[in-house]
């Protein structure tokens, strides 16, 4: 443990002023950060600082190159302001942030902004709890107070920090965002079909005194990364992996009733420049369904980035055609759709479903 000192600290510890979704609130810090290509943190210490514009420090951090960076867990004051919480390389990562005006936000954070799930309080006593993006509130979320009247709770969207409450105004709000999401999380779960149907095995040729050009259609050999395998010596295929049952009920396919022409045919039909494109559905609901699939399988609400699924389908498929494929995004603790980690939940054939 380090004695209280007056310089030598992270560079410019004190919290500025950035941007943030309600006017009145602000959270920030200039802490010195770690830039791209930097070693990894080192032993993590624990430290008491104080510097000369009043700011103070107390908790964990790492040395790097003779600067000091807050790095785990620890509380900084500066006048008024007050983050107390998990730091990651100099900026704040999840935690408690209590502005100068009175106001109290507890959630993530992303280059010191709010991010993700958040509950930010005001000095009045109105209340949001739900998602935010780049310091804004963004997508679903519940408002106590909000200019309703007392102790009234309402749930609906916002958009870059934009609230009505009006029928009108909702509508507006989730068709907004739908947008912008839906695009988001369309085209990346179709990036994962488009690379699945990139790696799997094509169908293989047959003996060569068969009919020229004859193939054997084998199973397509979907890359395991995409698959969500059980459990070996478990009842009832459970899944390896308890934080997919937490977003997600199976069964699951494992890839091996999907033929490799089949697979091949599907993922032509979500090509650029297809002539004929199937349908992607981004779910919005846990009521929805999409073919044989049920959304009450889904245990997270959807909108919500984790566990969200898209459905991508081909009406016309011929009987036993693939005719429809639905992905999940399991990734955690993340909040944009570039990040998104895709599984394989349920698949099926035209008058056929495999799952």
């Amino acid at each position: 443990r380090v004695g209280r000192s007056g310089g030598g600290g992270p560079a410019a510890a004190a919290m500025g002023k950035k941007a943030a979704a309600p006017a009145d609130a602000a959270p920030a810090v200039e802490e010195a950060v770690a830039e791209p290509g930097d070693d990894q943190p080192g032993e993590v210490l624990e430290g008491d600082f104080a510097w000369p514009d009043g700011s103070e420090y107390i908790g964990e951090y790492v040395m790097k190159k003779d600067t000091v960076i807050l790095h785990g867990t620890g509380c900084l004051r500066t006048g008024p302001e007050v983050f107390s919480g998990v730091f990651e390389d100099g900026l704040y990562k999840e935690g408690t942030f209590q502005g100068a005006d009175g106001s109290v936000y507890k959630g993530g954070f992303r280059n010191n902004l709010f991010e993700g799930p958040g509950e930010y309080t005001w000095a009045d006593g109105r209340v949001y709890r739900g998602l935010w993006q780049e310091g804004m509130m963004h997508g679903r979320g519940e408002f106590e107070n909000f200019s309703f009247g007392v102790d009234r709770v309402f749930t609906g969207f916002c958009v870059r920090g934009q609230f009505s409450s009006s029928v009108k105004g909702q509508d507006a709000a989730k068709r907004d965002f739908l947008v912008e999401y839906g695009g988001d999380y369309s085209k990346s779960a179709l990036a994962a079909l488009r690379d699945i149907g990139a790696r799997a095995a094509p169908a293989e040729p047959v003996d060569p005194k068969a009919k020229k050009g004859a193939t054997e259609d084998g199973p397509a050999g979907i890359p395991e990364e995409y698959l969500i395998l059980p459990v070996v010596g478990a009842e009832d295929g459970a899944s390896a992996d308890e934080a997919i049952a937490s977003l997600v009920e199976g069964p699951f396919p494992d890839g091996s009733t999907i033929k490799a022409s089949a697979l091949g045919a599907f993922v032509g039909r979500f090509a650029e420049g297809a002539e004929n494109l199937g349908h992607v559905t981004v779910l919005d609901s846990r009521s929805a369904s999409v073919g044989g699939f049920s959304a009450s399988r889904l245990r997270k609400e959807q909108l919500g980035h984790a566990g969200q699924a898209v459905a991508f389908s081909v009406d016309d498929a011929e009987p036993g055609a693939l005719c429809l494929a639905v992905f999940l995004n399991i990734r955690t603790g993340e909040y944009n759709a570039k990040q998104a980690t895709w599984k394989l939940i349920h698949c099926e054939n035209a008058l056929d479903a495999l799952a």
